[in-house]
């Protein structure tokens, strides 16, 4: 019998030390908003979770943090990123990662978007990137 509690008792402080450990997001999207794209989360909880990271790539290109945010205890987030039009393609591929940052460990999760901008959407975002 005091092995069954045993057993019982390591399997629930492994359970709980599991749902500690990990980063639970409750949705991560990435929307087009006109020359720019959108990106919104929601955390199911911010016990443990010390800063938010955005990571934005092309399919030929590497990685690079493009945001970082402390835990505010609102749970819900949003980043817009600005800087899509510097191509002169009618369409590119952005993968964006979030990651949810507890210490020393991470966990990650991924968006990958499309965006076409119309031909005016590009004309006026290399514009604006003329006076930034």
């Amino acid at each position: 019998m005091k092995k069954i509690h045993l057993i019982f008792s390591l399997l629930l402080l492994v359970s709980f030390l599991a749902a500690y450990a990990s980063a639970s997001i409750k949705y991560f999207t990435a929307s087009p908003l006109g020359t720019e794209i959108k990106l919104e989360w929601e955390a199911q909880s911010e016990t443990g979770i010390t800063e938010f990271q955005l990571w934005k790539r092309t399919p030929s290109s590497g990685a690079s943090k493009i945001y970082t945010v402390v835990p505010n205890g609102n749970k819900i987030y949003s980043y817009t990123d600005a800087n899509v039009m510097k191509t002169n393609e009618t369409q590119q591929t952005y993968i964006y990662t979030l990651r949810v940052m507890q210490g020393s460990t991470y966990t990650d999760f991924t968006q990958t978007i499309n965006h076409n901008p119309t031909s005016i959407q590009r004309t006026w975002g290399s514009i604006k990137s003329m006076f930034k």
